[in-house]
């Protein structure tokens, strides 16, 4: 179609990754994604964004959708594209509830002494905020999410 924009192409190869849905599959693969981000040239705090929506994400699957059992695998696919990251996850565990992401929230209160800090609520407060595109779909059994961080956003 004339006058269309085409899409941005990627600036280095994009990342595939096949993992188990276990702690340590998740830690190794963000090592690798921390490695190729790094070698693609972006700071350091713009990669530990990326880590961290990455690493939120990766959790959320292993947690919930395959419910820590450690016995799913999740397919990882990064693109580095002039500005933005792309970051597609698919896995083939429990769908979320009622089909759609958790909503936004509010980052949990932090009063009160260390030991009545909360343990967890902040991932899908970080992964909304840190990101600028987010889809979830379910097809044939499998889940799909999408993520797009802008890296003008995460500088």
């Amino acid at each position: 179609m004339p006058g269309a924009a085409l899409p941005a192409p990627a600036l280095v190869p994009p990342l595939h990754l096949t993992l188990a849905s276990t702690p340590d599959a998740v830690r190794a693969a963000l090592v690798r994604i921390g490695s190729a981000l790094a070698e693609a040239g972006l700071r350091p705090g713009t990669c530990g964004m990326v880590e961290l929506v990455i690493a939120e994400s990766l959790n959320n699957i292993a947690e919930h959708a395959y419910r820590g059992t450690g016995t799913g695998e999740i397919v990882l696919r990064l693109v580095h594209l002039s500005g933005a990251i792309e970051v597609t996850l698919i896995d083939s565990g429990q769908p979320y509830p009622e089909g759609a992401l958790p909503k936004a929230g509010t980052f949990p209160a932090l009063t009160g002494g260390r030991a009545t800090l909360p343990e967890g609520g902040f991932g899908w407060c970080l992964i909304r905020r840190l990101t600028s595109k987010l889809i979830y779909t379910r097809k044939n059994g499998r889940n799909r999410l999408f993520l797009r961080m802008d890296l003008d956003c995460l500088a």
